[in-house]
């Protein structure tokens, strides 16, 4: 688990969203982010919804774009990044017992995506 501030998980997302790099500093290989982000099962078969750590929300547009992808955490945490529009949707509410949000965020990343 990743206990951060806003901010810090902001430039996680953004070292995600520029293919492992942040701030000029390579973190990981671009190779590494874009397979983290192809969607598996857990019997390893692809296109079926969550790759390595992230939620998988659609489909790459081009070969020169990520899909939008996101995780939601604990006590109502919920990060979101659609690299093709440079936007990320953050929610770090601390609620812990009440609905999660990321239901209600689909239709919203839906409509910013497609």
């Amino acid at each position: 688990g990743i206990y951060s501030s806003i901010t810090d998980y902001a430039n996680f997302l953004q070292m995600w969203m520029d293919l492992g790099q942040y701030s000029g500093i390579r973190m990981l290989k671009s190779t590494t982010v874009e397979n983290a982000l192809i969607k598996y099962d857990q019997l390893g078969r692809k296109n079926i919804g969550y790759g390595m750590h992230w939620e998988i929300f659609g489909e790459k547009v081009n070969q020169n774009t990520l899909p939008p992808f996101g995780h939601e955490g604990s006590d109502g945490t919920y990060a979101i990044a659609i690299p093709e529009k440079n936007i990320m949707i953050l929610f770090f509410t601390q609620t812990r017992g009440n609905i999660a949000i990321g239901s209600e965020l689909v239709p919203l990343i839906n409509r910013l995506y497609f």
